[in-house]
């Protein structure tokens, strides 16, 4: 219902004052989870797939 009011107060279909909009992005906010970017870092051992590309990789020496 929020997300409604909101939408239509964009789009003009009904007025809302800035102290309702205000308290329901406060409430979309406790809601909905912010979507954010996230750097994961992961240290693995190789695997054996890892091993076989590694393999096929490997340029013979030149003549």
């Amino acid at each position: 219902m929020l997300i409604r009011c909101l939408q239509d107060h964009v789009f003009g279909k009904c007025d809302m004052t800035p102290s309702q909009v205000s308290a329901a992005l406060v409430v979309l906010r406790k809601l909905l989870p912010d979507l954010k970017a996230v750097e994961v870092e992961h240290d693995a051992a190789p695997t054996y797939i890892d091993a076989i590309r590694a393999t096929y990789k490997h340029d013979p020496e030149p003549e």
